[in-house]
């Protein structure tokens, strides 16, 4: 992209420095061939512009160009778009242009090439070949070249600003939008019904969601287990709840404030980045719930044009996925109580059993398995996991719902309407042309949608709905 921004302004300056030369204007008044090569810097323009929406200053400056050319030549121009236009062909049209200039008119390149300012008034300001400029530049034989003159009576593009060009006193006015920018237009061949009510379903999905996310927190830290030294029935377990120390080769005593450890319901649960145990999972479960409502409330919005009403982009799909996978990731561990087990046995491992020799010595694997089946029966006695496995098999199987109805949508999307947009880029094509010679030109109306799209808000529908209502009860009574 870097490289066609280059050749847009590389274009862009020599056709500026072209109009700004009095003997070069006026000779692409009288030279045919001149006219041409600058033409095709004009469509080359174009070509850059439509495929590849390139500007400068926040400017497209081919239908500027075009129509300093029409007022310089006096003449009837078309311009269009280079299907399938290559940088080799720009560079081969540059090229041709400049080599052009620089022999026939004993001009230098260096002047040609140089770097100066473009504004659309300085344009404007040269666009005009006056009688001594003729006197002055041009031979005899091209005073009064044999050139095509337009329509005086409809078609004056040098004298005074037309139709297509009104309200404006430079006289020049940016291209009007592409069809596929506007809202009427619909680029699709059909509307399926059903995408705007399983938005609404994905979107309540999600509320649900969260609500059960936040029901599941709430369970898994309401109850928490004294795991430490003054819990009678295991203050014996895990070699007295000694730790290894490497340096010392040493169990030392666990240490903790007031001497014990408290396990809830939630210690194995893994955020999206890693063991849990490194960040509060509370704050994994704030932000995902936050993201999920602002999401799912998303869902619900008002569609702004048809585009958005009966399509179902790919972003929204990846966003649906990257969510079911984090709640899939967070539950896993609940949906059995072998799962759960599995999961706080390692969580514990890695408190108070290593595998180094030394340690084995002291405190075998055989020892701390046996220490973890009578930690875990008074553990599991005293938990609240059968709820959370409960809300955690519910929540799975929404998200796998949601993940699948996702991936419906994308493949019941709406399919491109290729003639239509071909037909779009041809008929905007058309319009700059004709925009360039002074004149107006209406798009093909088959471009856009005959009836006004009227949006059709969720919440404030069911308000109408209420309101109509109580309307209806008031005159039954």
């Amino acid at each position: 992209m870097e490289a066609k921004q280059k050749q847009y302004e590389d274009i862009l300056n020599i056709l500026n420095n072209i109009v700004h030369d009095e003997k070069l204007r006026t000779n692409l008044f009288s030279d045919e061939k001149f006219r041409d090569l600058f033409v095709s810097q004009v469509n080359n323009l174009l070509s850059l512009e439509i495929d590849n929406n390139l500007t400068f200053s926040d400017k497209k400056w081919a239908a500027i160009f075009g129509k300093s050319l029409v007022n310089i030549t006096k003449q009837k121009i078309k311009f269009s778009k280079i299907d399938n236009n290559t940088e080799d062909n720009i560079f081969a049209d540059y090229t041709m242009l400049a080599n052009f200039v620089t022999k026939e008119f004993n001009f230098e390149k260096e002047e040609l090439l140089k770097i100066n300012e473009i504004t659309e008034e300085g344009i404007k300001d040269n666009s005009s070949v006056t009688p001594e400029m003729k006197k002055n530049f041009l031979t005899d034989d091209k005073v009064n070249p044999d050139i095509e003159i337009v329509d005086k009576d409809k078609e004056i593009p040098n004298t005074k600003n037309s139709e297509g060009f009104n309200n404006n006193p430079q006289g020049l006015v940016a291209p009007p939008l592409h069809p596929r920018q506007d809202p009427r237009f619909y680029p699709y061949k059909t509307k399926p019904p059903g995408i705007r009510i399983a938005k609404y379903m994905i979107g309540a999905s999600l509320l649900l969601l969260t609500s059960i996310l936040l029901i599941f927190f709430i369970l898994g830290i309401s109850r928490r287990y004294n795991f430490g030294i003054d819990n009678n029935d295991i203050s014996g377990l895990f070699n007295g709840f000694h730790v290894w120390n490497p340096e010392d080769k040493l169990y030392n005593k666990f240490i903790v404030a007031g001497g014990n450890v408290n396990l809830s319901n939630l210690n194995i649960i893994s955020s999206p980045f890693g063991d849990a145990q490194l960040i509060n999972p509370g704050f994994w479960i704030y932000a995902i719930a936050g993201f999920c409502i602002y999401r799912g409330l998303k869902f619900f919005s008002t569609s702004r044009n048809r585009v958005e009403e009966y399509t179902y982009g790919l972003g929204n799909a990846v966003f649906v996925w990257i969510i079911v996978v984090m709640f899939i990731a967070m539950y896993s561990q609940y949906l059995s109580e072998d799962w759960i087990k599995n999961s706080y046995k390692n969580h514990i491992k890695i408190n108070f059993f290593n595998e180094s020799e030394g340690a084995l010595k002291i405190y075998p694997l055989e020892k701390f398995n046996s220490d973890f089946e009578v930690f875990w029966k008074d553990f599991n006695s005293k938990s609240i996991f059968l709820p959370m496995r409960i809300l955690a098999i519910i929540s799975t199987t929404i998200s796998s719902f949601v993940a699948l109805l996702s991936i419906m949508l994308i493949a019941i999307n709406p399919k491109g309407d290729l003639e239509k947009l071909k037909l779009a880029d041809m008929e905007y094509q058309k319009m700059l042309s004709e925009l360039m010679q002074g004149r107006k030109y209406e798009m093909s109306s088959s471009l856009y949608e005959k009836d006004d799209f009227v949006p059709k808000p969720f919440f404030k529908k069911k308000e109408l709905n209420k309101n109509k209502s109580d309307k209806d009860n008031e005159e039954k009574k």
